[in-house]
């Protein structure tokens, strides 16, 4: 067995209380040059990711933690980690303007990483992995389709149900029972216990395993259990339903009853991998080398230099007035006439607007055209741009077809259904992905251009949805939408 070793703290640099300065003093240089994303990220832990909170909390004890293993390392500032910092808080303005909220969050962290190398150099890069890693959890996880979830929950729900001999229909997300029909919603799919799992199973297995295989198997295990524990959940609620009635409150209000579940289902997990934990290794021993404390300060400045020059380069596009206007033309019939179900989209943060209602064989569509100011600060293709309002629900989405650069929806209300097609529009042309209407308009932001567009198509679907998508067809290839300044 190797035997850790004995290292001198480091006698050429800065004394072992005073190393934390350079990098507490750029870490409130990165609070306040990129306030807007720590405000982002603060109100998202105060919203629906309060977990973040306690993360970052345990990030900080876990690097405390660390304090009598950093101050054995060597500092060896790097000068290069000055220029990285210069290019991401470049990339982080333009991803500022362009209301890019997750990337915001993921360049400020890796701003503080970056700030580390910097400062101090690899070793101590590499000995804050894990406080580090842990740190990124504090960032909110975007969450992508969980349809899959759903699946799942519904299926082990159903098998539980009937294997206690519970009668149960499973009609997609829907389980009918004799007591009542109850849905698997998005909401109910275990995606925040998956959240809270993942910060928690990699805690616990950092300090009960030193095998990378046995952690990495024990956080699979984690979100398997995590899963199961969710689709658990779901068919008590169910089951509960029919033998309390779907009025009872632990029914009604079942957010005390899924979290018992979850954390029982953690404790379970954790006694039983406890029995495969791993004795703690011996530490490893660390080359030291002097640190020359005139070339900290020398980096550390150009790190701050960095940061300052970043924060204030001039996208001046974002401080322009809208000087444009927007034009829509086309040769079909306009109507005065109000459309069907009272349908409108629900945008905000526009600078123009035109909303048409045309004729065309017998049937009517709506077209709607919006200009936004490039680099507002808003976002263009969010979630909070409606192509809809209450009540119109989604039913369906999905890409138009080759040669048309929009997406479909199929929006419902009260029996009621329409087509629509909707796209975005910049100098470069019109696309149907936000991801492609996000890369246009950072071309817009940098070429100069002070505008980007939304265009939106849509007519009652009817006994014939073909006929409909013709007709959006039509009017699509005959409009011409313009800005002119």
């Amino acid at each position: 067995m190797k035997a850790e070793a004995v290292i001198q703290p480091d006698r050429g640099g800065l004394k072992a209380g005073h190393r934390a300065i350079p990098g507490l003093v750029l870490l409130a240089l990165v609070a306040v040059l990129y306030f807007p994303s720590l405000a982002s990220l603060v109100a998202q832990w105060q919203g629906h990711y309060g977990q973040g909170f306690l993360i970052a909390l345990i990030a900080v004890g876990l690097v405390w933690r660390e304090r009598h293993n950093l101050a054995r390392i060597a500092i060896k500032p790097v000068p290069f980690g000055a220029v990285v910092l210069l290019v991401l808080g470049v990339i982080w303005k333009l991803a500022h303007l362009l209301a890019l909220e997750t990337a915001e969050n993921y360049l400020l962290f890796l701003m503080v990483v970056t700030g580390v190398w910097t400062l101090y150099g690899r070793g101590f890069v590499k000995a804050l992995a894990f406080p580090l890693t842990f740190l990124f959890l504090a960032l909110p996880l975007h969450e992508p389709p969980v349809t899959w979830l759903q699946d799942i929950t519904a299926g082990v729900s159903v098998f539980l149900l009937q294997a206690v001999g519970l009668l149960v229909v499973w009609e997609g997300y829907m389980l009918h029972t004799p007591a009542g029909t109850f849905e698997v919603a998005e909401t109910c799919a275990g995606w925040r216990f998956l959240e809270a799992t993942l910060p928690l199973a990699l805690l616990y297995a950092y300090f009960t395993y030193t095998s990378l295989k046995r952690r990495v198997l024990f956080m699979l295990a984690a979100l398997v259990v995590a899963v199961l524990a969710n689709a658990f959940r779901a068919a008590g609620v169910v089951g509960l339903g029919q033998l309390l009635g779907i009025e009872s409150t632990i029914v009604q209000d079942h957010y005390g009853w899924g979290w018992f579940v979850y954390f029982f289902a953690m404790l379970m997990l954790f006694s039983v991998g406890r029995r495969w934990s791993e004795a703690p290794e011996p530490g490893l021993e660390i080359q030291q080398a002097r640190s020359d404390r005139r070339v900290g300060y020398r980096v550390a400045s150009l790190a701050a230099i960095s940061l300052i020059v970043a924060s204030f380069i001039p996208f001046s596009v974002a401080d322009r007035g809208f000087d444009a206007e927007l034009t829509l033309s086309t040769p079909y019939e306009e109507l005065n006439s109000t459309p069907e179900g009272n349908w409108s989209p629900a945008f905000t943060g526009v600078a123009e607007e035109i909303k048409l209602r045309l004729a065309i064989e017998g049937s009517a569509v709506e077209v709607y055209a919006g200009a936004f100011l490039v680099g507002n600060g808003g976002d263009y293709t969010s979630g909070s741009q409606q192509m809809f309002s209450d009540p119109w629900r989604p039913v369906v989405e999905h890409p138009v077809g080759p040669g048309i650069p929009l997406r479909e929806l199929i929006i419902e209300k009260s029996g009621l259904q329409r087509l629509v097609w909707y796209g975005y529009c910049a100098p470069g042309g019109c696309v149907g992905s936000r991801l492609k209407a996000k890369a246009l308009e950072a071309w817009a932001l940098l070429d100069g251009s002070s505008y980007v567009g939304i265009v939106v198509l849509s007519t009652p679907i009817g006994l014939q949805a073909e006929m409909a998508r013709a007709d959006l067809r039509k009017v699509w290839g005959s409009l011409e939408l313009g800005l002119e300044h």
